[in-house]
């Protein structure tokens, strides 16, 4: 019967202190922030800047449109799945503004 050694890092480490993440010793990104506004455009842009794109049309419940009013011909928004939809005045609509 043999012996075989288990390493386990909890040996090594000192009371306090923490393994070093595998990304080379960076912590990983912090969370983007969810989109709160979106500017009409072609396609518009999300606010604030760097947030998280929206994936559904659901997702854009919180999102205020800018403007308010019904959005002129062409203008959109490009959600994280490609799909595109548009602030009809009241709500979100699938497509692009007519």
């Amino acid at each position: 019967m043999s012996i075989v050694p288990v390493f386990s890092p909890e040996m090594y480490e000192e009371p306090g202190s923490e393994i070093p993440p595998l990304n080379g010793g960076t912590p990983p990104p912090p969370t983007a922030p969810m989109a709160t506004g979106a500017d009409a455009g072609t396609p518009g842009d999300f606010q604030p800047s760097g947030c998280a794109t929206p994936v559904t049309i659901a997702d854009m419940a919180g999102v205020t449109a800018n403007p308010a009013t019904a959005w002129t011909t062409g203008q959109y928004m490009s959600l994280d799945t490609g799909t595109e939809c548009y602030w009809d005045g009241t709500a979100w609509t699938a497509g692009r503004a007519t």
